[in-house]
């Protein structure tokens, strides 16, 4: 808590001091530009943390050795403000050591207590994703075609519902022969789409390759794709390579 007290002392006047200048520069009607700072855990070099502070070391300086020869009691009052510009290249250069950031971290600092004592849900969250992630899911669109466990879920979660006209069953009959005709290999991005948003569609689609494997390439194409077994339910039957 004191540590993070101090460090906050030693941020503030510099972050004073950035927004007042994009402040003013506004209100002047400069350009001003608010770039993306870097995210990378690259070091911050000596020369460009002196090339960006320097202005608010040499203002703390002053500013230090102006009260300082006015009266020195007045120094004491102003030191959480201009030795937090005298320092702040040093700071600069300092926080951004990944080094000392680890270590910090290994000592507790710098941390909230759910980070070091991380609660249930939190624990759980993380186990949640890191088997989402060995559950990884590849062709997404050959699986809601063959497997039963996942049409049902393509079907279920599709966007297009109509009522039973002509027109509709004449343009669902002429998606279906496109796709067996054509084969999954030339299907495009779009055309796979437009057959996942009908659920009609993927229902028969699903029973073609089922009743009449042979009659397609699509059973052949499929049983060649690499697959996470861990993606798959245990009642799969189809054959496939495992990745």
């Amino acid at each position: 808590m004191l540590l993070e007290m101090l460090f906050s002392v030693l941020l503030a006047p510099v972050r004073m001091l950035f927004h007042t200048v994009f402040v003013v520069s506004a209100f002047l009607g400069w350009e001003v530009v608010w770039n993306s700072p870097q995210r990378d855990d690259d070091d911050t070099p000596w020369g460009e943390a002196f090339k960006r502070h320097g202005s608010q070391l040499l203002l703390g300086a002053v500013w230090a050795g102006g009260m300082a020869w006015l009266d020195l009691r007045f120094l004491w009052w102003l030191a959480p403000i201009v030795f937090s510009l005298i320092l702040s290249p040093f700071v600069s250069v300092l926080s951004s050591r990944a080094t000392l950031g680890i270590k910090s971290k290994k000592a507790k600092l710098f941390l909230i207590p759910e980070e070091y004592n991380p609660p249930r849900e939190l624990v759980a969250t993380d186990e949640y994703l890191m088997l989402n992630r060995s559950r990884s899911l590849k062709n997404g669109f050959m699986h809601a075609v063959f497997d039963p466990s996942f049409n049902a879920l393509a079907t279920a979660m599709a966007t297009s519902r109509h009522l039973l006209r002509p027109s509709i069953e004449n343009g669902r009959q002429y998606r279906l022969e496109q796709a067996f005709n054509t084969g999954p290999k030339a299907l495009s991005k779009a055309d796979r789409l437009v057959l996942l948003s009908d659920p009609v569609i993927m229902a028969r689609l699903h029973s073609a390759v089922w009743t009449q494997p042979d009659q397609h390439a699509w059973s052949a194409y499929y049983s060649e794709l690499p697959r996470n077994v861990q993606a798959f339910p245990e009642t799969q039957t189809l054959e496939a390579k495992p990745a």
